[in-house]
């Protein structure tokens, strides 16, 4: 009887390490995305003693984001102001492509005077994501090679809100709004019309979904006793991450990717951890990621000034995702109390220019990357569409503040060595990125 329940006992035990493989690898420099991503676990990264496996929660939030006047500006704005001016010229010039010359814009229709007027709204926009992250470390030969995975899979709910900006707008447009009421209701009933006829359904967004899957093989070197450090470790990467992951849907203004958008990635990574003295680390990780273009069908491009959200054009595009490096050094402090560490990172990401060219070249009308001329095109507009051509380049820096306990060091024996987690990642600047609040929590257990 004894041998029978020892035995159910350790069916159990493997039974709920199953459930807790997970352990939070996913790294916002493993990805492309500019407004979500997941922060990686430096500790994790140095793993080389055991194989490993846990679980992570997480919980990210961003509101705001930074423009390309390194000025704090709604998500959705990072792309270019919601304009009816621009809009509406969108329209002339799509209608004027397409041989329609008595196409009148609804807000024309309504009031010639409205037209050619600056109408900006601000957009409220909110990401909130919550999830787990599922992955295993595999310790393969020795403490020299690993190999692992991650995945997470998650809920991601986004909302936007559209306010007329008095400060911003034309004076006329402003004097409408706030004096006369009922004209001001038939502006908002044309505007209206105008998303209904660019197709776009709604201002909010949700999906549930896994993310995109990332998976490495991993070296590991450690020296210790050398250059008058306790110990030096030494780890290099090279994984690939599949876009398995949510996309973005072209008919939500407020939708977001959750991942690299449909590519698949290659990525190269490298860290150093040097044990100064008892208790004190320092280091650095590094990565490059390289993703693969493709061809994206039916994707809304700009045709001129408007922001590529509100554009009545859609092409089949090539799409070349830019280069993403990043660097991130840290200082690690342990056994501040029995067992409680304490981690702090910065870390840098750099995005390159994205490479977008028109699959079909000969259609009737042109986007805003070979257009030169035409209804209202003119020199400011012409910078507009530079300007444009250069959105793709972001970057984007935040800190990391990890706290981390392991009962092993205050001289608990707990059944698989768990390590407990908590982490929070704080932005603090950027260049066309979101400011993404990210707060994570787990287990990680070692056999």
């Amino acid at each position: 009887m004894k041998k029978i329940r020892i035995t159910k006992l350790k069916i159990k035990n493997y039974i709920v390490l199953l459930l807790l493989v997970a352990i939070q690898q996913l790294d916002a420099s493993f990805n492309i995305n500019h407004v979500f991503h997941l922060p990686i676990k430096t500790k994790d990264f140095f793993q080389n003693k055991k194989t490993a496996s846990g679980l992570g929660f997480f919980f990210s939030h961003a509101k705001k984001g930074y423009d390309y006047n390194d000025k704090k500006t709604s998500i959705l704005n990072i792309e270019g102001e919601y304009n009816l001016k621009t809009i509406t010229k969108a329209l002339d010039i799509l209608h004027s492509d397409l041989g329609e010359p008595g196409y009148i814009n609804p807000i024309k229709n309504l009031n010639p005077l409205y037209d050619g007027r600056n109408g900006i709204y601000d957009v409220n926009s909110v990401v909130r994501t919550c999830g787990i992250t599922l992955a295993h470390e595999q310790r393969l030969y020795q403490n020299l090679l690993f190999c692992g995975f991650s995945l997470p899979i998650l809920y991601l709910n986004t909302l936007n809100k559209v306010t007329f900006s008095t400060k911003k707008s034309d004076s006329y447009l402003v004097n409408v709004y706030n004096t006369d009421p009922a004209a001001w209701h038939e502006i908002e009933t044309r505007r209206r019309d105008i998303h209904q006829e660019l197709g776009l359904k709604g201002n909010l967004w949700s999906k549930t979904s896994i993310g995109d899957c990332e998976f490495h093989l991993g070296l590991h070197k450690n020296w210790e006793h050398v250059l008058f450090c306790k110990e030096i470790q030494l780890s290099f990467r090279l994984g690939a991450v599949a876009p398995t992951g949510i996309q973005y849907e072209d008919d939500y203004i407020s939708s977001v990717a959750c991942g690299n958008n449909g590519h698949w990635s290659i990525y190269s990574a490298l860290g150093f951890d040097i044990n100064i003295k008892q208790n004190l680390h320092i280091g650095m990780l590094s990565s490059l990621v390289f993703p693969f273009a493709r061809i994206r069908p039916q994707q809304r491009i700009s045709i001129y000034e408007e922001p590529s959200y509100m554009s009545p054009l859609k092409k089949d595009l090539y799409i070349k995702p830019g280069m993403l490096w990043s660097l991130s050094p840290y200082i690690t402090f342990e056994n501040l109390l029995q067992g409680a560490h304490l981690h702090v990172k910065y870390t840098y990401l750099h995005h390159n220019k994205n490479k977008i060219k028109e699959v079909n070249t000969d259609g009737q009308i042109e986007s805003y990357l070979t257009r030169t001329s035409g209804p209202g095109v003119t020199t400011d507009g012409i910078l507009q569409i530079k300007r444009l051509k250069k959105n793709g380049k972001w970057y984007d820096h935040y800190m990391t503040f990890e706290a981390m306990y392991n009962p092993a060091e205050a001289l608990k024996k707990w059944w698989y060595d768990p390590h407990f987690y908590a982490v929070y990642n704080y932005p603090i600047g950027g260049r066309g990125a979101a400011q993404n609040h990210h707060i994570g929590l787990g287990i990680v257990l070692h056999f």
